[in-house]
């Protein structure tokens, strides 16, 4: 029994479900959260026959639940639907308790009722076919407040076949009264009251536990196909075999929830058109939204989602306005009025301007402000300013300015520089000496705004404009001695600065000039500078290593003599003076012998002579001695650094004596050498030959000593002589010929050694 009902009530879901698929497809393409009311009207399993159940699957998944109603019973399983056509599905039922599986073939003849037929395939063998009506509606969460009009189509109990009835359900608790018309010739009506509950079983189904004061406990399934109407099926718990199957429609007694979200109390707009927005709701729907400002006529809202959200533009009126909504349900039930206030403020632009540094608070400065609203604006001043007045189309001295908004309103608030501007100089200072008659004075100036002019005064003349502002400049003419100088600055307001002075001197210069005799230095050494007349400095003296100072020379022009013996020298400058520092050498100078070397033994008769020669500051001469006979200056070329000469030697024991002289005229030791000399001096010219002028020339022969150099000279008047060629001994004849002596009726010849 228990298979046979449940196959039964998923093969009426199914042909349901096909038919709702819309016009022109009956057949639907899913059941999911429908309801099926199935009688069985051929076969005996595995349904019985004769008997009502209802069939409802979840509403989402594949899980089903089958309710017994008459002569049937409660199970539970799994299906899986496919839409075959427009007007045909298929069904393949499990069932979890008994394992029953079976195909359905569904035939929808509308979108809310067909037939079936159905074939198990385990186990095998069985058949069916049989009628369904179906819900695809959405049930309210409650019933408070509704009437349920019922007519009964089958079934005696707990109601008479055929009834008509009134389940009223009360607007607050869970108490209903129920109200059976007696048709005339049906039956006999019944009155009752009870309590109840209720649950949502799916999407489209409702079961009402009825505790009547008459029939007892029973079980009413309302299946809703319209959000009104729809058919129900009841199952009598404490009546045996009682039911009643049939349909229904459901009036709304609940009025609808309406309130508005914009404007919210009190707010002020400032556009002539407004969006109301707000929420309704009700427990069956909403139809509709009406709003309107004042007694405007009612304007229809607009809303995307049945009214949960609705829209509606109104006009409003400059000030308060009422704007007004309410809903109206599908039942034709209207919500109270609700009501919200909303301010029109009418805008218009005022000028706020400032002059100078300040700020306006609030700054209303670009701003559209409320017509007939009074207002304030408190100025105040920026660093360095004062606050003047207000100006324009009021004028006061308050900080605080109060007004009134109309159109066409200026107001200007005044504020004044206070803060003198800044003044320095940048090259002078007190007691600064100069010593150009022209000088030019430099500084800059600084203000909160802008430095308008400098003003400068050389003592005590007129005041007179610097050149530049920020940074400024004034040409002076001095007068020898002190001056005085003055200068302030002036700010774009008629502030004055602090005025500044300094007293500084025009000193007159003249170029001193500083010589030394001997080596040494002076400090500071101030030859050629610049130095002023009429004022005390001073110099000190100081030798170099081998000097001693003796005195300064002061004089004008190096003219004059004035001398100071102490090194440190404290003078008045003057025009034209010089000054000199006199040192003298007091260190003799050095001399040596280099060649030849005492005691040596030379075979010559002609030696060279050398030494070297050095001194603290610059040796002057060196002077020789032979064998007793005079002095002479021997000869250099590196300042006498290094000296020498050629001496004739006498045969025997020569003796050399030698001092050095330098540029402060002090003398070295005498310096004395001995050496030995054979005297085998050898220097003779004679002719070659008795005629020794020939056609080639004049020819000759020197006899000479070895190692002797020399030279060879002509001459034709024994005053001018030339050199014709030299010569180096080498204890022979050398032979020699003047290729030129043909040309001369005269020529003289020597030789000559250094």
């Amino acid at each position: 029994m228990k298979l046979t009902w449940r196959l039964a009530a998923v093969v009426i879901v199914t042909l349901f479900a096909a038919l709702v698929v819309g016009a022109q497809a009956l057949a639907p393409s899913a059941i999911t959260g429908d309801e099926f009311l199935i009688n069985v009207t051929s076969g005996t399993s595995p349904l019985p026959s004769s008997g009502y159940s209802i069939f409802l699957p979840a509403n989402s998944g594949n899980a089903i639940q089958l309710i017994s109603i008459y002569n049937g019973l409660g199970d539970a399983g799994t299906y899986t639907y496919t839409q075959k056509n427009s007007t045909n599905g298929q069904l393949a039922v499990s069932d979890s308790v008994n394992g029953l599986q079976a195909t359905v073939n569904l035939s929808f003849t509308a979108q809310n009722q067909g037939a079936y037929s159905l074939a198990s395939t385990f186990p095998s063998g069985y058949s069916q076919a049989g009628i369904f009506t179906s819900a695809m509606g959405t049930a309210p969460v409650s019933l408070a407040g509704k009437v349920i009009q019922g007519g009964t189509t089958d079934g005696m109990a707990p109601y008479v076949t055929s009834t008509a009835f009134n389940l009223i359900f009360a607007q607050t608790g869970n108490t209903y009264v129920l109200n059976s018309i007696d048709l005339p010739g049906r039956g006999m009506g019944i009155q009752s009251s009870g309590t109840y509950s209720n649950a949502l079983l799916n999407r489209s189904t409702m079961a009402v536990y009825l505790n009547d004061s008459l029939s007892g406990t029973n079980v009413m399934y309302i299946s809703f196909a319209t959000a009104i109407s729809g058919q129900f099926a009841i199952a009598q718990s404490t009546s045996s075999g009682g039911f009643e199957i049939g349909s229904f429609t459901a009036s709304d007694n609940t009025p609808p929830r309406v309130v508005i979200t914009s404007p919210t109390a009190g707010q002020r707009w400032s556009n002539v058109v407004f969006t109301v927005t707000g929420k309704a709701g009700d427990d069956v729907g909403v139809a509709a939204v009406y709003c309107r400002v004042g007694a405007q006529d009612w304007t229809l809202a607009t809303s995307a989602n049945g009214g949960t959200n609705w829209t509606c533009n109104v006009n409003l009126s400059p000030g308060t306005n009422i704007v007004q909504a309410y809903a109206v349900d599908t039942s034709a039930n209207a919500s109270a009025v609700t009501n919200q206030s909303v301010y029109y403020v009418v805008l218009a632009p005022v000028t706020f301007l400032t002059n100078g540094s300040g700020t306006l608070s609030p700054n209303y400065i670009g701003a559209s402000l409320e017509l007939g609203r009074n207002y304030s604006v408190t100025a105040a001043a920026g660093a360095g300013f004062r606050f003047a007045n207000w100006t324009g189309s009021i004028a006061t001295n308050a900080a605080t300015l109060n007004f009134t908004m109309a159109s066409n309103l200026t107001f200007t608030a005044n504020f004044a520089d206070a803060t003198p501007p800044r003044l320095n100089f940048s090259n002078l200072v007190a007691g600064q000496r100069w010593s150009n008659a022209v000088f030019t004075v430099k500084g800059g100036a600084t203000d909160n705004v802008a430095v308008a002019s400098v003003q400068y005064q050389l003592n005590g003349g007129d005041w007179t404009n610097a050149t530049g502002t920020k940074s400024w400049s004034a040409v002076l003419a001095l007068v020898p001695g002190t001056n005085s100088f003055a200068a302030y600055a002036v700010d774009a307001a008629g502030n004055v600065s602090v005025t500044n002075a300094v007293n500084f001197q025009y000193v007159v210069t003249n170029q001193l000039l500083i010589r030394k005799t001997g080596l040494g230095s002076v400090s500071p050494d101030d030859n050629n500078a610049w130095l002023e007349i009429g004022r005390n400095y001073s110099i000190t003296s100081a030798p170099a290593a081998g000097f001693v100072f003796t005195n300064w020379v002061i004089s004008t022009n190096w003219v004059g003599n004035f001398t100071k013996g102490k090194t440190n020298l404290v003078f008045l400058m003057q025009s034209n003076l010089t000054l000199q520092a006199n040192f003298i050498d007091v260190t003799p100078p050095l001399l040596t012998f280099t060649q030849p070397v005492a005691g040596a033994h030379v075979l010559k008769a002609l030696v060279s002579l050398k030494g070297t020669a050095t001194d603290n500051w610059q040796v002057s001469n060196v002077w020789y001695q032979l064998n007793g006979t005079a002095w002479n200056s021997a000869t250099t070329t590196n300042g006498w650094t290094n000296w020498g000469t050629t001496l004739q030697l006498v045969a025997g024991t020569n003796k050399v004596n030698a001092y050095a002289v330098d540029i402060g005229g002090n003398s070295s030791l005498t310096n004395s050498l001995s050496f030995y000399s054979s005297n085998t001096f050898l220097l003779k010219m004679n002719f070659a030959t008795a005629s020794p002028l020939l056609s080639n020339g004049l020819n000759f022969n020197l006899l000479v000593s070895t190692g002797l150099a020399g030279h060879i000279e002509y001459s034709t008047n024994l005053l001018n002589w030339s050199t014709l060629t030299n010569f180096t001994g080498s204890n022979g004849v050398i032979k020699f010929r003047d290729a030129a002596a043909t040309n001369f009726y005269q020529r003289f010849y020597r030789a000559a050694i250094p």
